[in-house]
């Protein structure tokens, strides 16, 4: 089959590689329908390895060269074993996560955060490929309605439903957004299903401001020409945001949050 294989910074490779071995017990072969790029695959090309290992990987086995890639979508066709509600033959997307299972972190199902924790992409040969081996418990069947298209940013999706979650969005909430990229519309999908009645967000790029102003956004500024945290405390009623959300993981956008939000209030 075909892959597009990391072998260093800037050094990516169309190769003909072998199709995934049969799968494990815990494992999965999907046929790619579609793949996202990640800001995370953007840095491993740019300037990696980050998340990427120089050799094998504790879990997978695998090092680079590797396919990147792990916001996907396709088609199953084997698994390792039964799976509740999947079968051969089902369009699936997939949690990319590598997980050891029996930790203390994987027993309270904080499986995200196992100290073996890996992704497909990165600690595996990913979804930049035609056929790639998932975790089995990752996989979610789609429904009929959902395009594969659509299904292939499930997983930039939770990443926003699990910080709205985590920071406790309750209806009536005033929520701050800094940085309106691709995870900064997910928290704002989800802030806006979770109640909040003000949505504002901080970033600097017109186009985007502009479409975050066409999903629901009550103001979105840019934070070259206005003071965020003095408009957002003036329009909240001189109190501040109940959450701020950061979406850049810039550093001194963190501090600046925690100065943003009102007392009492969760970053």
């Amino acid at each position: 089959m075909k892959a597009l294989r990391w072998h260093g910074a800037r050094d990516l490779r169309l190769e003909e590689v072998p199709d995934p071995a049969d799968p494990g017990p815990h494992e999965a072969v999907v046929e790619v329908s579609w793949c996202g790029v990640c800001g995370t695959d953007l840095h491993e090309f740019l300037e990696g390895p980050h998340m990427i290992r120089g050799g094998p990987h504790p879990l997978t086995g695998t090092g680079p060269p590797l396919a990147l890639g792990h916001e996907l979508s396709g088609t199953v066709v084997a698994l390792g074993a039964e799976a509740p509600g999947i079968a051969v033959g089902d369009r699936v997307t997939a949690d990319p996560v590598w997980r050891c299972g029996v930790c203390f972190w994987c027993v309270r199902g904080e499986y995200h955060i196992c100290p073996k924790s890996g992704s497909v992409g990165l600690a595996s040969p990913g979804a930049f490929a035609d056929r790639v081996t998932v975790p089995l418990a990752g996989l979610a069947r789609l429904p009929d309605n959902v395009s594969d298209e659509m299904a292939a940013v499930a997983e930039p999706l939770a990443v926003g439903l699990h910080a709205v979650t985590r920071a406790g969005v309750q209806p009536g909430d005033n929520v701050l957004v800094v940085g309106g990229g691709p995870i900064g519309v997910a928290v704002v999908l989800a802030a806006r299903i979770a109640g909040a009645a003000g949505l504002y967000v901080s970033e600097p790029l017109a186009g985007r401001r502009e479409l975050l102003l066409g999903i629901g956004v009550t103001e979105a500024f840019d934070p070259r020409e206005t003071d965020v945290r003095r408009e957002v405390f003036l329009k909240t009623g001189r109190i501040g945001p109940d959450v701020v959300i950061d979406a850049t993981g810039v550093a001194a956008l963190a501090t600046q949050a925690v100065a943003t939000v009102r007392r009492g209030g969760r970053v």
